[in-house]
């Protein structure tokens, strides 16, 4: 491993490659993610679904935000898809758990709508549900944001989680 830094190897501080788990913590899952994200469209790093609100910016003075510009269906969309990514590794996490509820909170869901997404943490969203193909084409950037955000919100990334990140962003080009 000649010329690779070893804090960046899958096989460097913090990977479980002794335990024979095949398991890729940051920075290198993280990376790569990003990676995904700069060669899809040159945007911005995963959400940050804490910021309550983002920084002005002088090309979108006066609108809302992208969230919310979302109609009821794309946002219940957005929601099917994280919650699908949550469900990659077979396993949801308290931190996926968090930001899926601050991303509910983001959008204002209504009680019928957060009640739904709380079961799709239960049980995954039905397959039939989540077509790539569905994604609208001005939110597609967006879309692939929130999921790159639960894919590494718990900082681990599987490599099925990644795959499936990449896989996401093929089929929403």
């Amino acid at each position: 491993m000649r010329g690779i830094d070893p804090a960046l190897s899958s096989r460097g501080p913090g990977s479980a490659s002794n335990s024979g788990e095949s398991v890729v913590k940051k920075p290198l899952g993280h990376i790569c993610i990003r990676l995904v994200s700069l060669v899809f469209a040159g945007f911005e790093p995963p959400l940050d679904f804490d910021d309550p609100a983002p920084p002005p910016n002088p090309n979108t003075m006066g609108k809302e935000s992208a969230l919310l510009q979302l109609t009821r269906e794309e946002r219940m969309l957005l929601m099917r898809f994280v919650c699908s990514f949550v469900w990659v590794d077979f396993k949801v996490r308290v931190e996926e758990r968090e930001m899926v509820a601050r991303l509910i909170r983001r959008l204002e869901l209504d009680a019928a709508e957060e009640q739904e997404t709380l079961e799709w943490l239960k049980t995954p969203p039905d397959p039939e549900s989540i077509d790539p193909y569905d994604v609208p084409h001005a939110h597609r950037v967006l879309f692939l944001r929130a999921v790159e955000t639960v894919v590494s919100v718990d900082r681990e990334v599987t490599p099925e989680e990644r795959e499936s990140v990449i896989l996401f962003a093929q089929l929403i080009r």
